[in-house]
């Protein structure tokens, strides 16, 4: 009977390491998703600011040349 309930514990020991395994591969994929739509994010800002930055020099170009 001990053998039987060591035997049980060692499958649930496997079968919580083959779940945490798991979980664990898709923290790291989530993780790596998340840092890739920051980056994303962050580089369309920089357009935005960009593209004002132009906007606004031909502006003042036009206004310098009145």
């Amino acid at each position: 009977m001990k053998q039987a309930l060591a035997e049980g514990q060692v499958k649930m020991i496997e079968m919580i390491e083959t779940r945490v395994d798991i979980i664990g591969t898709i923290g790291i994929d989530s993780r790596r998703d998340n840092r890739d739509s920051r980056r994303d994010d962050r580089d369309s800002r920089r357009d935005d600011r960009d593209s004002r930055r132009d906007s606004r020099r031909s502006r003042s170009e036009t206004h310098a040349r009145l």
